[in-house]
Protein backbone atom coordinates (compact mmCIF):
# COMPACT_ATOMS: atom_id res chain seq x y z
CA UNK A 1 0.00 0.00 0.00
CA UNK A 2 1.16 3.40 -1.01
CA UNK A 3 1.13 6.15 2.22
CA UNK A 4 2.26 9.56 0.57
CA UNK A 5 1.63 11.38 3.22
CA UNK A 6 4.02 10.19 5.26
CA UNK A 7 6.59 8.77 2.95
CA UNK A 8 5.63 5.41 0.99
CA UNK A 9 5.74 2.58 3.14
CA UNK A 10 4.66 -1.57 2.45
CA UNK A 11 5.91 -0.86 -1.68
CA UNK A 12 3.18 -2.55 -4.05
CA UNK A 13 2.52 -2.15 -7.43
CA UNK A 14 -0.77 -2.97 -7.41
CA UNK A 15 -1.42 0.82 -6.06
CA UNK A 16 -0.87 2.32 -9.60
CA UNK A 17 -4.12 1.36 -10.50
CA UNK A 18 -4.82 4.92 -12.79
CA UNK A 19 -3.55 5.23 -16.45
CA UNK A 20 -1.86 8.52 -17.09
CA UNK A 21 -0.24 10.15 -20.16
CA UNK A 22 2.42 12.86 -19.47
CA UNK A 23 2.62 15.33 -22.51
CA UNK A 24 4.82 18.39 -23.18
CA UNK A 25 4.18 21.15 -25.33
CA UNK A 26 6.70 21.41 -28.69
CA UNK A 27 8.26 24.70 -28.78
CA UNK A 28 9.72 26.49 -32.05
CA UNK A 29 11.72 29.82 -32.72
CA UNK A 30 10.14 32.46 -35.06
CA UNK A 31 12.54 34.52 -37.56
CA UNK A 32 13.95 36.48 -34.63
CA UNK A 33 14.59 33.67 -32.68
CA UNK A 34 12.00 33.90 -29.98
CA UNK A 35 11.11 30.68 -28.60
CA UNK A 36 7.19 30.00 -29.30
CA UNK A 37 5.36 27.46 -27.59
CA UNK A 38 3.07 25.26 -29.63
CA UNK A 39 -0.51 24.56 -28.49
CA UNK A 40 0.16 21.02 -29.82
CA UNK A 41 0.75 18.44 -27.36
CA UNK A 42 3.29 15.36 -27.69
CA UNK A 43 2.57 12.36 -25.79
CA UNK A 44 5.92 10.25 -24.85
CA UNK A 45 4.97 8.79 -21.92
CA UNK A 46 1.97 6.18 -21.07
CA UNK A 47 2.40 5.16 -17.43
CA UNK A 48 0.70 3.42 -14.36
CA UNK A 49 0.09 5.82 -11.46
CA UNK A 50 -1.61 6.30 -8.08
CA UNK A 51 -3.62 9.81 -8.32
CA UNK A 52 -4.58 11.22 -4.86
CA UNK A 53 -6.45 14.13 -5.07
CA UNK A 54 -5.54 16.07 -1.38
CA UNK A 55 -6.84 19.83 -1.64
CA UNK A 56 -9.02 22.21 -3.27
CA UNK A 57 -9.61 25.87 -3.23
CA UNK A 58 -12.32 27.80 -5.01
CA UNK A 59 -11.10 31.84 -6.08
CA UNK A 60 -13.69 33.92 -6.74
CA UNK A 61 -12.82 37.00 -9.11
CA UNK A 62 -14.52 39.64 -11.40
CA UNK A 63 -16.16 37.65 -13.85
CA UNK A 64 -15.47 33.69 -13.11
CA UNK A 65 -15.15 31.84 -9.89
CA UNK A 66 -12.01 29.27 -10.44
CA UNK A 67 -11.76 25.97 -8.37
CA UNK A 68 -8.41 24.49 -7.83
CA UNK A 69 -8.05 20.72 -7.29
CA UNK A 70 -4.61 19.72 -5.88
CA UNK A 71 -3.56 16.32 -6.82
CA UNK A 72 -0.57 13.69 -5.92
CA UNK A 73 0.35 11.74 -8.53
CA UNK A 74 2.97 8.31 -7.96
CA UNK A 75 4.76 6.54 -10.34
CA UNK A 76 7.56 4.21 -10.60
CA UNK A 77 10.68 6.60 -10.82
CA UNK A 78 11.77 8.31 -14.28
CA UNK A 79 14.49 10.66 -14.39
CA UNK A 80 13.15 12.62 -16.86
CA UNK A 81 9.76 14.07 -15.97
CA UNK A 82 10.42 17.85 -16.48
CA UNK A 83 8.13 20.85 -13.84
CA UNK A 84 7.03 22.16 -17.60
CA UNK A 85 5.50 18.87 -18.44
CA UNK A 86 1.57 18.43 -18.55
CA UNK A 87 -0.44 15.44 -17.02
CA UNK A 88 -3.72 14.17 -18.20
CA UNK A 89 -5.89 11.81 -16.34
CA UNK A 90 -9.78 11.31 -17.13
CA UNK A 91 -10.08 13.74 -19.76
CA UNK A 92 -8.35 15.95 -17.02
CA UNK A 93 -5.46 18.35 -17.38
CA UNK A 94 -3.22 18.19 -14.22
CA UNK A 95 -0.36 20.72 -14.04
CA UNK A 96 2.88 20.06 -12.10
CA UNK A 97 3.05 22.33 -9.40
CA UNK A 98 6.72 21.61 -8.16
CA UNK A 99 9.73 19.55 -9.24
CA UNK A 100 8.88 16.03 -9.34
CA UNK A 101 10.74 14.23 -6.37
CA UNK A 102 12.33 11.11 -5.51
CA UNK A 103 10.24 9.50 -2.65
CA UNK A 104 12.76 8.61 0.31
CA UNK A 105 16.13 9.38 -2.08
CA UNK A 106 15.56 5.07 -3.24
CA UNK A 107 15.20 5.66 -6.84
CA UNK A 108 11.72 3.34 -6.40
CA UNK A 109 8.95 6.17 -6.62
CA UNK A 110 8.31 9.62 -8.34
CA UNK A 111 5.96 12.09 -6.79
CA UNK A 112 4.26 15.19 -8.69
CA UNK A 113 2.42 17.29 -6.55
CA UNK A 114 -0.64 18.47 -9.13
CA UNK A 115 -2.95 21.10 -9.71
CA UNK A 116 -6.21 21.28 -12.29
CA UNK A 117 -8.06 24.59 -12.55
CA UNK A 118 -11.89 24.35 -13.48
CA UNK A 119 -12.84 27.75 -14.15
CA UNK A 120 -16.41 28.72 -14.69
CA UNK A 121 -18.71 31.67 -14.70
CA UNK A 122 -20.12 33.10 -11.55
CA UNK A 123 -24.20 33.12 -11.53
Amino acid sequence: MLNVGSGIKNNNLDDLNQKIDIVYFTDTRDEEGNIIRNQEQVRYKNLWAKVLPYASKISMGYAEKVNEINYRVVIRYKSDVQPADVIRWRNKKLTIISTPYDAESLHKWLIMECRELVEGKTS
